[in-house]
């Protein structure tokens, strides 16, 4: 209990701060308004403007008009409209996104922009076809939502678990199906000592086939936009598989596999194992470690602390009791309100200095609830963890292609790196991270036997 005493001592701290910086007043609601639709837009259509921002606050522009369609011949319909009016179409989902794929910085009210609104596409489908088991899905979906549907559906005793879900997921439950595919999503998962699922590489390669709205330079009206479907296998899919927002997919068939019951270990290593130098045989405190005995591990380090939260699931033949009651299973990573999210904003723009002690408050959290817990679960029970509340932050990450016996050499120079160049920072009185690090590993894509569409 000292831990979270502590914890919330600081979270005081935090939220005294915040409060003088901006006042006890609620952070408002982004504004929706009905619109006047403008000259020629397709009728049958709602459309609203909103002050638009993305998902860090980053990206605010006013006054943006927005279309919420309900079918994809709509989409069609609006792009076409678009073209024609001299407006960029660009899809939206949740607003998930912190970087500029939608607008840039800078972007002036009332842009030639029309946001669609994808989330009402949300249709699902499954068969078994060629003995795979497919599902197809509305690119609005949710995350949670899709793998809710897939984990009802019988799986004919394929597996102990109910029903089927995806090899991999990303944390976040409210995120588009048509989102993460866009930026290439993915959760965590290579081959372990534990078995690995069928499915490997990022979200994406999943992909079966999906319709999108595209023009047809070889069909009688080469500049008029339809939904197309597209097989893995055509020649243009690859384009469309990691897109960054600049294709409009409508549906998604995606490869799922029978469901798996999983077991999250909470391992609290300190920066100086996890990341150690390699060793033959890696030693069991190690990333590559962890990562040979649970195959899916996922390595939070909080700069300026000295312990690694280390999130390590391993696949269970059965279930295991107690079993958790479903996704989200960390409260108190998901009860940061947008109103405490800007007093902890204000507090650190304000004084940068108090960042370490803001790392190991946000470490004390982990270790007060998780330390030495075992959870049992379905795959999105665990896999799935943060909700929309929790903390907004303006991140960036990168995607290093190397070969599995250099996993652990590179999480020790990256990490030296890092904690070098905060050192220096620190010293110039700077503190330009105050969120967790996180290293993942997933395999490469088209390693699941489908076509490779180059």
């Amino acid at each position: 209990m000292a831990a979270v005493s502590a914890g919330n001592a600081d979270r005081g701290w935090l939220y005294a701060l915040g409060r003088e910086l901006i006042g006890d007043t609620a952070v408002p609601e982004p504004k929706v308004n009905p619109a006047t639709a403008p000259p020629g837009f397709p009728p049958g259509i709602q459309i609203d403007t909103i002050d638009f921002s993305d998902w860090s606050g980053f990206v605010q522009v006013s006054d943006v008009l927005i279309a919420r369609v309900t079918t994809a011949d709509q989409v069609a319909a609006l792009c076409n409209w678009a073209a024609a009016s001299s407006y960029t179409v660009r899809a939206v989902g949740e607003a998930h996104n912190w970087s500029p794929l939608l607008m840039v910085p800078g972007t002036p009210a009332r842009p030639k922009v029309l946001l669609v609104d994808t989330t009402q596409l949300t249709a699902c489908g499954f068969a078994v076809v060629n003995g795979q088991p497919l599902a197809t899905f509305g690119a609005g979906i949710t995350i949670d939502a899709a793998t809710a549907y897939l984990e009802q559906l019988d799986n004919g005793g394929a597996s102990a678990a109910p029903g089927y879900g995806l090899a991999h997921i990303p944390a976040p439950g409210n995120l588009t199906l048509g989102g993460v595919l866009a930026i290439g999503g993915h959760g965590t998962l290579v081959p372990s000592d534990a078995g690995a699922a069928q499915l490997m590489g990022c979200l994406s390669n999943f992909v079966t086939g999906f319709d999108a709205v595209v023009t047809n330079p070889a069909s009688p009206n080469p500049t008029t936009y339809t939904v197309t479907h597209f097989d893995r296998s055509d020649a243009s899919a690859a384009a469309f598989l990691v897109h960054l927002g600049r294709a409009f997919i409508t549906a998604v068939t995606v490869r799922v596999v029978p469901n798996y019951y999983l077991q999250l270990t909470a391992k609290f290593p300190t920066t100086d194992d996890c990341f150690a130098p390699p060793s033959n045989p890696p030693a069991p405190t190690s990333f590559a470690g962890m990562l040979d005995e649970y195959g899916r591990v996922e390595a939070l380090w909080f700069p300026y602390t000295s312990t690694v939260f280390a999130q390590c699931n391993r696949v269970q033949a059965a279930e295991v009791q107690p079993q958790v009651p479903g996704p989200y299973n960390y409260p108190w990573m998901n009860d940061i309100t947008p109103f405490r999210n800007a007093l902890i904003r204000a507090a650190l723009f304000d004084a940068p200095h108090l960042t370490p002690v803001f790392g190991e408050t946000e470490l004390a959290f982990q270790t007060s609830n998780l330390f030495g817990k075992v959870l049992n679960g379905t795959s999105r029970d665990l896999e799935i963890y943060l909700k929309d509340s929790t903390l907004r932050v303006t991140l960036f990450g990168w995607a290093l292609q190397i070969a599995r016996a250099d996993v652990q050499q590179v999480a020790n120079r990256f990490v030296n790196q890092v904690q070098g160049m905060l050192a220096t920072a620190r010293t110039n009185g700077v503190f330009p991270v105050n969120a967790a690090i996180e290293i993942r590993c997933t395999t490469l894509d088209n390693s699941i036997g489908l076509p490779d569409p180059a």
